[in-house]
This record gives structure tokens, sequence and C-alpha cells, in this order.
């Protein structure tokens, strides 16, 4: 699901959809997930009211400056 170039819906959205995990590793064990950045993205959508592509836009790529950047997956080509 996070790695879904296709998906349009807002992360919000697409967390609502996650099941519950079967159980967990052993502690000490890493796996790699890129669940914790749909989940950041749920939280600044929730946050500022807004979709996070237009929050990123506006609070951290126009004021450092950033002009060839993707920031949704209608620009992922």
């Amino acid at each position: 699901m996070t790695d879904n170039w296709s998906r349009r819906g807002s992360a919000t959205n697409a967390v609502a959809t996650v099941a519950r995990p079967n159980g967990t590793t052993t502690r000490g064990v890493y796996r790699y997930s890129s669940l914790n950045y749909l989940l950041l993205q749920a939280v600044i959508e929730q946050a500022t009211g807004e979709p996070y592509a237009v929050a990123l836009e506006r609070e951290v790529l126009q004021p450092s400056g950033a002009t060839a950047t993707i920031t949704g997956a209608e620009e992922f080509v």
C-alpha cells in the first residue's frame, strides 16, 4: 500500500484501511516498513486540514526554494 504510486486518495483514508498486524518480531529484529511515512502523511493532513502535497509545498518546498520535486501521485510518471 505504501509503495503504490497509483493511489490517489488521501493518506488519512489509506491508513483507515490498514489491517491490524498479525504479530510482532522478536525484540531487536528490524524489518523496514514505509508505513510510518504514510502515518506521518495522515497526521499532517489531519493537522492542516489539507492534502499532504499541498501542506508540504506550502510549508517546506516553497520556503526552501525547491522547484524540482514530486509531491503527489499525479506528478509521478
